[in-house]
């Protein structure tokens, strides 16, 4: 979701209210495209309100269209014990340990994917305000993917992801199976889930572009 800056006024206004976003965090609609899919409906219950107990329920989308028009804003709840700041912390060190390594002389790494850090505001109460990318994860582009060791069992690929790969593979001439050994990579190095990490497209040098969500678990 977060790939693009928020306006720095909007970012203090939010910071200022954010108890009372947080009492009305639940009202607000659930955004989380898994709860889109069939085969994740089944597997995740959520209470539509619920923002602390139940895992999917603690992404929502805040109307900001009065003031800027042009914005889809979301709003999370983070379950990060240390804090919403030290989990956007938590994953920018990840990141540049990822790329220290992959560009270790040494290490027989991929090559094909770059990972971008991912543009969010930790404004109090444990919220987390970014704005909207409508990109799928790489969960919902190749379902379960064999050779990652997950605590779950990944849901199959939503058709909005296929449709995304459809698209993506056409145009830029790749495979699944050379999508599918980068998300192992970086999964493993990230200790992330593919349901964590979004595919955000191809750049201009052929490489995938991954970005992971504001999500550690």
């Amino acid at each position: 979701m977060p790939a693009k800056t928020l306006p720095k006024r909007l970012v203090q206004r939010l910071t200022r209210a954010s108890k009372v976003i947080n009492k009305y965090l639940g009202s607000m609609k659930n955004i989380d495209p898994r709860r889109n899919d069939d085969a994740r409906t089944k597997l995740w219950k959520v209470d539509s309100k619920d923002t602390e107990n139940y895992w999917g329920g603690r992404v929502r989308q805040m109307n900001v269209k009065r003031n800027y028009p042009e914005l889809e804003l979301v709003i999370k709840k983070s379950h990060h014990k240390p804090g919403a700041k030290n989990e956007l912390i938590e994953i920018e060190n990840r990141i540049d340990w990822h790329d220290w390594y992959v560009n270790k002389p040494n290490v027989n790494a991929l090559n094909s994917y770059v990972l971008r850090k991912p543009i969010a505001y930790a404004i109090g109460n444990g919220l987390i305000a970014m704005a909207k990318t409508n990109k799928p994860t790489l969960n919902e582009v190749l379902g379960h993917v064999k050779g990652l060791s997950l605590e779950i069992i990944e849901p199959p690929a939503t058709s909005r992801g296929k449709q995304f790969f459809r698209k993506l593979s056409k145009k830029h001439k790749f495979t699944k199976k050379q999508l599918a050994a980068a998300t192992i990579q970086v999964c493993k190095l990230m200790h992330m889930n593919p349901r964590n990490i979004l595919f955000l497209g191809v750049n201009k040098k052929g490489k995938f572009i991954f970005m992971p969500l504001v999500d550690l678990y």
